[in-house]
C-alpha cells in the first residue's frame, strides 16, 4: 500500500510554522511622545503582479517545487512560477515576445 503524500498546502503550512523562541527578549518600542503610539497609516499597496493566478500541480511537482524554492533558496514559489511562466511564453508565444522585446519588463 501506498502511504498518503502531504499535500502541497500542508508542506507549504509546515514551512510557515513558527520557530522556537531566540533567546533575546523583544525590546519594548518607546516612541518620543512618552510611550504613547501614534497609529500607522495605511500604506497603499502597489503591486508589480496586480493579477494572480492559481492551478493544480502533482505531488511531485509540490516536492519538486518545495525542493527549488527550500528556505534561504534564491527564488520564493511566486518568483519561480512567474519565472518558469515567462520562459514558456516568450518560446511559444510572438505577440508576448515581440511585447517583451520592446519592453524593460523581461
Amino acid at each position: 500500500m501506498i502511504a498518503a503524500q502531504p499535500s502541497p498546502r500542508a508542506i507549504e503550512r509546515e514551512r510557515e510554522l513558527p520557530r522556537a523562541p531566540s533567546a533575546m527578549p523583544e525590546r519594548p518600542s518607546v516612541s518620543a511622545t512618552n510611550g504613547v503610539k501614534k497609529p500607522r497609516k495605511k500604506r497603499e499597496s502597489v503591486s508589480r503582479y496586480p493579477l494572480t493566478v492559481s492551478f493544480n500541480i502533482t505531488p511531485g511537482m509540490a516536492q519538486s517545487l518545495l525542493r527549488m524554492t527550500a528556505i534561504g533558496g534564491p527564488l520564493t514559489q511566486s518568483q519561480y512560477g512567474r519565472l518558469l511562466l515567462h520562459r514558456g511564453l516568450l518560446q511559444d508565444d510572438p505577440v508576448y515576445r515581440q511585447q517583451m522585446e520592446g519592453s524593460n519588463h523581461a
